[in-house]
């Protein structure tokens, strides 16, 4: 019998009213027969049975509400009860008490969020894929002067000078570029933005997280840092300069005193002499102040090219870069060419891929790649063929070109001490310089804001990397 609950409470009546003694006495006015009467009180045992299983369930599912209410005020401390007969509410019992325990754990794990979210001091933004910023943290609020929600729902570029493309914005953004942030009374905050992916917990990627770290303190000690460095550029300038011309007059009064000694030595050569003064004289005249003055003129030459380094070096903080984009494979061609006597000596090879183009100073750039050619060719390894091989790669905003060359290599314990200023790995060597090129190669790279650095093995060659900007960029 399929009996629903509003019928069984209406046929619940009916019995009741069978049960009264109004029934009854309607029941002696009338014949019913005893089947009829069997079959009404079958009836009503089906009835009774239908109608407290529905009312239990009534009072099961009023229950569940008010615990689910409870869930919507935050309060998970109530549980259903399991002691019912039907498998089905039981089942519906444990379904709610697991969910009061996830959004337990859900709220828990949500404040403990908010409270990291909230405490950092580093602004933290979360946008939508078109741009929009969905929340921000409080850091945020009090470094940009903005009130609590009036962020919500604007565009980036209401917060961000720069102009920047949302549909990939995790690789559009360099880890060590300095951008702008706009505060409400419109100051610029100096930030460092780290970007990743925001995803959901169904792995579907709606936006972006971006932390930005304030760097105002950061770039006001490194300005005070850079005129520091500046002043040290200005005093290795005019030091240098200035050094130069006791150093001319040195190598003048020595080239004099050298003819002077050839004039001495000839007059003497007609005077009459005893054999001993005139052996003595003669070793005078003949050897020792030649070997001084040769002695002499060798330390003014070698000061003079250590001289001319520095104020090298110091002449490229005092340059201003003109930037524009660099054709890279044009530049590499000019820097063979211009090696061409030197690789057809030892019969190198080079090798050079299809380069992506940067931006930088062509003229600087050329001499960056130019003395690390230079140094490959200078320290081949006699006992096989030098190869060169010149290759690049794009990384986020960058472009990292790659220098390898098969020549002796460079012991691990130098690798960094080689773009110090007179460094030489081997001082000894007939190839040896004076330990200004690296260092000047790598003040033009960083004045470009890119990186070098080297990888080698000793016996093996090595490797040069030059990291530079892929876009445009400023000094």
């Amino acid at each position: 019998m399929d009996l629903n609950i509003s019928k069984i409470k209406e046929l619940r009546s009916l019995i009741e009213y069978i049960n009264t003694s109004e029934y009854r006495k309607s029941l002696a006015n009338n014949t019913f027969k005893t089947e009829e009467l069997e079959e009404l009180e079958q009836l009503d045992l089906v009835i009774q049975k239908h109608y407290f299983n529905s009312e239990e369930i009534e009072n099961r599912i009023e229950s569940f509400i008010e615990i689910l209410m409870q869930f919507a005020q935050h309060d998970y401390s109530t549980e259903c009860s399991l002691d019912s007969e039907n498998d089905l509410i039981n089942s519906l019992a444990i379904a709610i008490n697991l969910l009061g325990e996830e959004l337990n754990y859900s709220t828990v794990t949500t404040y403990y969020l908010n409270d990291i979210f909230n405490s950092m001091k580093d602004m933290l933004i979360t946008i939508d894929k078109q741009g929009y910023i969905q929340s921000v943290n409080q850091s945020c609020y009090e470094v940009l002067n903005y009130k609590e929600g009036e962020l919500d729902k604007k565009r980036l570029s209401t917060i961000l000078e720069q102009e920047i493309v949302y549909a990939d914005l995790s690789k559009s953004i360099a880890n060590d570029q300095i951008y702008d942030l706009i505060s409400k009374d419109n100051q610029q905050i100096p930030v460092v933005l780290a970007i990743s992916n925001f995803v959901r917990g169904d792995e579907k990627e709606t936006g972006y997280v971006i932390i930005a770290k304030d760097m105002t303190e950061i770039k006001h000690k490194q300005d005070i840092i850079s005129n520091k460095n500046k002043e040290l550029e200005n005093y290795l300038y005019i030091t240098t300069h200035d050094l130069k011309t006791p150093l001319v007059n040195i190598q003048g009064y020595s080239n004099k005193l050298e003819k002077s000694a050839e004039s001495i030595k000839t007059i003497l050569a007609d005077c009459q002499l005893n054999s001993t003064d005139k052996e003595y004289v003669n070793k005078i005249t003949t050897e020792e102040i030649p070997k001084s003055l040769k002695y002499i003129l060798a330390n003014i030459t070698k000061m003079d090219a250590l001289l001319n380094g520095l104020l090298q070096i110091s002449r490229t903080g005092r340059i201003t870069l003109i930037i524009h984009k660099v054709d890279m494979n044009k530049l590499f061609k000019e820097i063979i060419y211009a090696h061409n006597y030197q690789i057809s000596q030892l019969s190198a090879i080079i090798n050079i891929q299809d380069l992506p183009d940067c931006y930088g100073d062509e003229n600087l750039l050329n001499q960056v790649f130019s003395n690390i050619i230079g140094n490959a060719l200078k320290y081949q390894d006699s006992n096989r063929q030098l190869i060169i091989e010149i290759s690049a790669r794009s990384h986020y905003n960058r472009i990292i070109y790659c220098i390898k060359d098969t020549g002796i290599g460079i012991e691990s314990r130098h690798l960094e001490k080689i773009w110090n200023v007179f460094f030489r790995v081997d001082a000894k060597s007939p190839e040896a310089g004076e330990g200004i090129g690296l260092s000047f190669v790598k003040r033009i790279v960083d004045k470009h804001r890119g990186k070098i650095w080297a990888e080698s093995t000793e016996g093996i060659g090595s490797e040069f990397f030059v990291e530079l900007q892929k876009n445009r960029s400023t000094e």
